[in-house]
């Protein structure tokens, strides 16, 4: 016969089991049910990769307008005869432009 300890020696590992088992079947359902098909992950590449492409191009459409308007304004300062170096582009040109222009109106010595 076996004793009362060899019993519950017996049980508790037998219950430890089947209380894992149970958990991970409990998981293994919720992570089937949020699982991603992969027909959604197919779409949302998708959809990535379109918008990535217009994405692009916007860039590039972006860099040719700035490039336009920039020679644009170019030619019209180039057409006004301003010799005038501009502060953002070249600052120490621009200061030394100021100076002259300072000092002809007799503001600076």
């Amino acid at each position: 016969m076996l004793s009362t300890t060899d019993v519950i020696f017996a049980l508790i590992p037998s219950l430890v089991s089947g209380l894992f088992c149970a958990l991970s079947w409990l998981f293994m359902r919720r992570a089937r049910k949020n699982a991603v098909r992969p027909r959604v992950i197919a779409e949302l590449a998708s959809s990535l990769t379109e918008l990535q492409d217009a994405y692009e191009a916007l860039l590039a459409s972006h860099k040719k307008l700035r490039s336009r308007i920039s020679m644009r304004d170019l030619r019209e300062k180039r057409s006004n005869g301003s010799d005038m170096p501009d502060s953002t582009t070249d600052p120490a040109g621009w200061k030394r432009q100021m100076r002259l222009q300072l000092r002809k109106d007799g503001v600076l010595k």
